[in-house]
């Protein structure tokens, strides 16, 4: 399950946060978000995040980001 902070202003700090159903056996989970990024469920864990800071670009135009 991937899920991230549901709103965010331009230049503010984006948290995405992946789960797993159970707690991570053998060796850590790696996700790699469409961005490059990635988040890490350690061992032992069922969950890692990893924060984003969102552009700050109002005055470059509208439009969208995706990630």
């Amino acid at each position: 399950n991937l899920t991230a902070t549901s709103t965010v202003a331009e230049g503010g700090t984006v948290v995405y946060t992946a789960s797993v159903s159970a707690p991570v056996t053998g060796s850590p989970v790696v996700v790699t978000l469409s961005n490059g990024q990635t988040i890490t469920i350690p061992v032992g864990s069922s969950s890692g995040s990893v924060d984003f800071v969102a552009p700050n670009d109002a005055l470059a135009g509208g439009g969208s980001l995706s990630v």
